[in-house]
Order: structure tokens, then C-alpha cells, then sequence
């Protein structure tokens, strides 16, 4: 038996994760079922890192934990909504963070060998290290402002 857990992230009320949860513990699979939006970060700890072996560290919901670089799959279905109480700018920037989580993968470099190696192994994007001011055909372009336009 493969003990590597599955993470489900989902509502308490999801019956298609119910079933999917049925299943995997019909099969022997261990299952650690949490909603992000409900039970973070007041019942979760989470410790979670990202190298060049992959997600290393640990969830731990009640008496259940999982080692990150254990885990086999994630399934994430319908989750809460985060609600921290407050509102304001810092209960949007909660919201936010734990909405998006996820980390791609990241490669910082100047090799142009290893840059078209990283771009063939999955899809990817340029993204500056930092937000300075730029030109694009001599006009001097801004960063994405609050209101989501750019100038």
C-alpha cells in the first residue's frame, strides 16, 4: 500500500468530494480533508517550502498531518471563501493570499541555454524581479495600477 496522503480541499457540504473521498478511502489511500477558507489559518499549521527537490514541510489539520513532499495529489474543489473579519485593505490581501497559494515553477537566470531549456519543459512567462519603470518603443510604460489598467 501506497501511504502517500491526498490533500482535498473543499467545503464541509461538497458531495462530489464526498464520493471522491469514498473512493480513495475504499482503496486504502490516505485523505487529509480541509477547507482553506473555513479552517486556515486558525485550525491549520502549515509550514510549506519549495527547492530544487520539489514541496518539502508539513500540514497538520487536528490530529492528521501530511509531509508536503509526501503528497501525492491535491484536489481542490470549491473551497470556502476566505472570510477574515475586518474587512479593509488587509482582509482583501488575506483573501488573496490564501485564494493563490500555488507556486510555479522558477528559474532566475541569465543563461540563455538554461532559459530555453526551462521554457520548452512547460509553459512560462517573464516576470521582472522587480517593478521598475520601462520603455516600449520609446514610451514609457507603468506597472499595473490599482484599478487594474496600464498607462
Amino acid at each position: 500500500m501506497d501511504g502517500r496522503p491526498v490533500l482535498v480541499c473543499t467545503q464541509d457540504e461538497d458531495a462530489t468530494a464526498d464520493l471522491v473521498i469514498a473512493e480513495l478511502n475504499q482503496r486504502r489511500v490516505p485523505v487529509i480533508r480541509f477547507d482553506p477558507g473555513q479552517d486556515f489559518p486558525a485550525l491549520v499549521v502549515l509550514a510549506a517550502r519549495t527547492g530544487a527537490g520539489g514541496w518539502g514541510g508539513r500540514l497538520a489539520i487536528g490530529q492528521r498531518t501530511a509531509d508536503l513532499s509526501a503528497v501525492r495529489a491535491l484536489y481542490h474543489r470549491r473551497p470556502s471563501t476566505y472570510a477574515m473579519g475586518g474587512g479593509g485593505q488587509a482582509a482583501r490581501f488575506a483573501a488573496q493570499e490564501n485564494r493563490r497559494v500555488a507556486v510555479p515553477a522558477t528559474l532566475i537566470t541569465n543563461d540563455a541555454v538554461e532559459a530555453k531549456a526551462f521554457c520548452a519543459e512547460q509553459p512560462a512567462i517573464y516576470k521582472p524581479l522587480h517593478a521598475a519603470a520601462y520603455h516600449v518603443a520609446g514610451e514609457a510604460c507603468r506597472n499595473l495600477g490599482r484599478s487594474g489598467r496600464t498607462g
